[in-house]
């Protein structure tokens, strides 16, 4: 499988990506969603792998596609105010960390492979 490169204008898709943020932000979901829904579908709704297997072309095309940069711009200062915002001093922090988000993997194919959802072939063996 050949890597396809992002070009400058989609960078910002990149950033979002590499961040758990997108994952309970709606706008950001739907964002990637609409980028190419069934690639999103097929990637497990990941959105790294989904701008990583994106054709080159199919790029190009969304860079012309003035309503996603519009979004993606939206989105992208949605993810910078809350990446942005300063801790209030005044308020205990709090941080919680959930070992599932790195243990089960996020592509459905994987997932079955390693037996953590039934495929038919594990009903068969039972």
């Amino acid at each position: 499988m050949v890597k396809s490169s992002i070009p400058s204008e989609l960078q910002k898709l990149v950033e979002i990506a590499h961040n758990m943020w997108w994952a309970w932000n709606y706008e950001a979901t739907e964002l990637f969603s609409d980028l190419d829904s069934n690639l999103w579908e097929e990637v497990g709704k990941n959105p790294v792998l989904l701008l990583e297997r994106m054709s080159f072309e199919k790029k190009e095309k969304l860079i012309k596609d003035k309503v996603i940069i519009r979004r993606m711009n939206d989105v992208y200062a949605q993810f910078r105010e809350y990446v942005d915002a300063k801790p209030d001093k005044k308020r205990p922090s709090v941080a919680y960390f959930s070992m599932s988000l790195f243990c089960i993997p996020s592509d459905r194919r994987l997932r079955e492979e390693l037996h953590l959802i039934p495929t038919n072939d594990n009903e068969k063996k039972k």
